[in-house]
């Protein structure tokens, strides 16, 4: 902790050079520059130390490296492993993490040889640092070893602000572009083939079709193989290639689509390679730093060691693999989901940290305990069948805990552990040594407690609990009359106390519901016992357009339902599903239901439809944490408050509803990701109405390659946030762009254009260029509260009223327009920067006291050049361009 204290008065020290300068010194810069590398050095020895704990490594890694580093996508080329042959860049957290998982001890040394002031292709200055690197470090195996390395620091310079950030760090300097290249080039054919199928190089080519990248040319193969790695054994000649030329301009289009579509799949925040046994190991995915969700279940996979760069992953799905560690994890602080059943797992020290763990599967894992829980006060699910757990005190304080499977423990002998667990739902102790319910006594939200084939001999500690709905103890010591006594003291308690009950559901079912049992699982004549078992495993059903079927009760005992297509059925309610905890997938439209509380806690739902259903609240929805799908379309919903907290969703679908438009731009506003479908008719609509001129601007902005869109992607584009239209005269309104709600950035050069009155109807513009337009009237703009920079140079504007109530205005170019006076300025307390040469302006007494100002462009103006004298005097920090 003394360590991080000195580490917190350096870094504070080091940013409090925000002071102002008179002018830039570069030999200041250059001081501050090796002070940031100083401060670089000091981090990585830090974290590479073992005196810090790992919640202090963790504050350094996820928040104070940005107080040296530009941003979370700075690139640090790898050094860390000296074997390494290829250039390998990584995010500058994720390089963090690895100075802690490579050694045991590292030690840096930076000699600086050299720090030069440099230019970018903006003519922006930086800084260019020359340093020799040593390493002393004891890797993992325990061996000691010392590196050196030549290694360049580029420093970018904020000289407005006084601020210098680390923008990049590497021995080879490559460009984005060829790291991506090099990086599918190296791809193994059976996860191009997986990682293709989200992006397209047109509308008949998947990128699967990839073989290779070159500067000059693609390499497609024509004739892409099912099977990438029956692929891979083939004789190359007798696999047929194709060649996309993209080497020169004419080429142009298609050079932009390629690394367009690679940076797409570089982006997607979503992977699931279930099932693919062609997969061996997760190198690939170290490069796809957005992803949220990652599942690689029943896959060769043995080492999860690649996702510890993955910094914004939520959701991991590594069950059913040889995965047998997971030290990856220990940083991932921001997984909500885990699931390791059936690995070979055997310690879960590494999750102590994962704070923000909501959903734990460690069943089948030879896990013997469990410490790292108790530090997981968000965890709301646990499930951890057949582990060689004996001891749950670390779960003695997990208040949030409401789902809870300790069945198939054999040396569990006690529930002691859980007596504080008050929000406790569901608890399953089956085939377990438990032999006393009373430490359940106190757990007033308990509503269903599965204890089959364990040493119970009774209920007591269960009479209280006024929630408890379903107490299943078959194969227990409990006996007939004991259970008959519960239920007829505690009527709302069902116990099923022996499997003879089973074999009465079966009797009760209609002959609709037995034939849809009987299409999926094979049944005799008499059903046996484990038949009628097997019935309640079943985990997908379709019932869809079955007339017959009037209720979902029947499915109570399926426990294990993960799939369930009940759309265009006679049901009227969903009573029966609420047990089906697995649930993933579920379509209840065009049914006649109107209330969906029993899906409350089915939070492993990913897709629901509701569509043509007379429901009106989705409140019950605010819990499904992993919803990722959703179809409301044609109901009574009128607001969408209950889906705001939903951060796994990332498609709406809306229309017909009788939700006020406003809130889905709201809604919009707040999820950035999510597509909203909510007016796909009047969109439609507004597309074939448009001119073919406004189409093509559209078609262009979009990428579009189709003539007409589709309901999604007229969706898509009224998300735009940035579009530009340049000498375009046959652009003569802009009534369009009335639909493009979130639209911040608007770009129109030398049209025809006079009237903007439909941009005030985008309320958050922010950033507006009008220059060389007829546009005389500006009066639209005035209720634009969230501009920020306004070009009109070469215009006929003549007045500066429009600007009064425009308070976050930075930045304001009126050169070259008729405009005399800048009165209306002199309350833009954030304006930094005037560009008013060529105009008939007077005076800049208005702008006197504002305290931003830093520019002023003012040449060929009718300002006298005493008062020009006068106000350098006054402002000697505010650069002024007149003569």
């Amino acid at each position: 902790m003394r360590k991080l204290f000195v580490l917190l008065t350096l870094l504070f020290s080091l940013n409090s050079i925000a002071q102002e300068l008179s002018k830039t010194e570069i030999a200041d810069f250059k001081a501050q520059g090796n002070d940031l590398i100083s401060y670089l050095e000091f981090t990585l020895n830090s974290i590479g130390d073992t005196e810090l704990s790992a919640k202090e490594k963790d504050i350094m890694i996820s928040e104070s490296f940005l107080k040296m580093f530009r941003d979370a996508k700075v690139q640090v080329e790898d050094d860390l492993d000296v074997r390494r042959e290829t250039v390998t860049n990584k995010d500058v957290q994720a390089y963090l993490k690895d100075v802690d998982f490579f050694f045991r001890i590292a030690s840096f040394k930076f000699n600086i040889l050299s720090v030069s002031i440099q230019t970018d292709e903006k003519g922006k200055p930086f800084l260019l640092a020359n340093v020799l690197r040593t390493l002393k470090a004891v890797d993992l195996k325990g061996d000691t070893f010392k590196n050196d390395q030549q290694r360049f620091i580029e420093i970018s310079i904020d000289s407005d602000k006084r601020d210098l950030k680390i923008a990049s760090i590497y021995t080879t300097k490559l460009n984005e572009n060829e790291e991506n290249m090099r990086w599918w080039n190296l791809l193994p054919a059976a996860w191009k083939s997986i990682l293709g199928r989200r992006a397209l190089l047109s509308d008949s080519i998947s990128f699967s079709s990839v073989i290779q990248i070159t500067p000059n040319y693609v390499l497609l193969n024509s004739r892409p193989s099912a099977n990438p790695a029956e692929e891979t054994r083939m004789q190359s000649a007798a696999i047929k290639y194709d060649t996309l030329w993209i080497n020169d301009k004419k080429n142009k289009t298609q050079r932009e689509a390629v690394f367009a579509a690679l940076n797409q799949i570089l982006e997607i925040t979503d992977l699931n390679i279930s099932g693919e046994t062609e997969i061996f190991d997760l190198e690939p995915v170290s490069k796809l730093s957005n992803l949220r969700t990652l599942d690689v279940s029943s896959t060769q996979i043995e080492n999860i060691y690649p996702a510890r760069n993955l910094i914004k992953l939520q959701n991991l799905n590594c069950s059913n693999t040889a995965v047998s560690a997971l030290d990856a994890l220990v940083f991932s602080m921001n997984i909500t989901v885990l699931n390791i059943a059936n690995t070979a797992v055997s310690s879960i020290s590494s999750l102590a940290n994962l704070a923000n763990l909501k959903i734990l599967t460690i069943s089948n894992a030879p896990i013997e305990e469990i410490s790292a829980c108790s530090q997981m006060n968000q965890l709301e699910d646990l499930r951890m069948r057949s582990t060689r757990v004996t001891d749950l005190s670390p779960l003695l304080n997990l208040s949030s805990l409401n789902y809870l499977d300790l069945s198939d423990n054999e040396q569990l002998y006690s529930l002691e552990a859980l007596k504080e667990l008050k929000h406790l739902k569901v608890l399953y102790c089956n085939n377990t040594q438990i032999n006393d319910l009373k430490p359940l006594a106190s757990l007033e939200n308990l509503e269903t407690l599965y204890c089959e084939n364990s040493e119970i001999t009774s209920l007591d500690g269960l009479q209280n609990l006024k929630n408890l709905k379903k107490v299943y103890c078959d194969n227990s010591m409990l006996g007939r009359q004991k259970a008959v006594e519960f239920m007829k003291n505690h009527p709302s308690v069902l116990v099923v106390y022996e499997s003879k009950q089973l074999q009465m559901w079966w009797d009760e079912l209609s002959d609709a519901w037995k034939n849809v049992f009987s299409q999926i699982v094979k049944l005799d004549k008499n059903l046996t016992k484990e038949q009628l078992h097997q019935i309640t495993t079943i985990k997908e059903i379709n019932i869809s357009g079955n007339k017959e079927i009037y209720s979902l009760i029947p499915l109570e005992k399926l426990k294990y339902l993960q799939k369930l297509n009940a759309s265009s059925t006679a049901i009227t309610s969903i009573d029966g599903i609420g047990e089906a905890r697995e649930m993933q997938k579920l379509d209840l439209s065009n049914t006649a239901i109107s209330q969906v509380y029993a899906l409350e806690n089915l939070n492993l739902i990913e897709e629901l439809s509701l569509a043509n259903c007379p429901i009106d609240n989705l409140k019950p929805l605010q819990g499904l944490i992993n919803l990722k799908k959703l179809d409301i379309s044609t109901t009574e919903i009128t607001d969408l408050s209950a889906l705001e907290k939903l951060n796994s969703l990332h498609y709406l679908n809306a229309d017909n509803t009788k939700i006020n438009p406003q809130a889905f731009i709201d809604f919009g506003e707040s999820k950035k990701d999510i597509l909203i479908l909510y007016k796909s008719k009047e969109l439609q609509s507004w597309w074939e109405n448009l001119s073919f001129d406004w189409k093509e601007i559209f078609r262009t902005a979009q990428m579009w390659t189709t003539q007409t869109p589709n309901y999604e992607e007229l969706h898509r584009l009224i998300r735009m946030e940035s579009i530009e239209i340049k000498e375009n005269r046959a652009i003569e309104n802009l009534v369009p762009l009335e639909e493009l709600q979130h639209l911040r950035k608007l770009k129109i050069n030398d049209t025809k254009i006079n009237d903007v009155s439909p941009l005030a109807k985008l309320p958050f513009l922010k950033e507006i260029d009008l220059s060389r337009n007829p546009i005389m009237e500006l009066s639209p703009l005035q209720k634009l509260n969230n501009l920020e920079y306004i070009y009109l140079n070469n215009t006929p504007v003549k007045t500066l009223l429009w600007t009064l109530h425009l308070s976050k205005l930075r930045i304001l170019d009126i050169s070259g327009t008729g405009i005399k006076s800048i009165k209306e300025l002199s309350n833009a307390v954030y304006l930094e920067k005037l560009i008013a040469y060529n105009t008939k302006i007077s005076s800049i007494k208005p702008l006197e006291g504002l305290p931003n100002l830093i520019l002023l462009k003012i040449y060929n103006s009718s300002i006298s050049p005493k008062k020009v004298d006068a106000f350098k005097l006054k402002y000697p920090d505010c650069a002024i361009d007149f003569y």
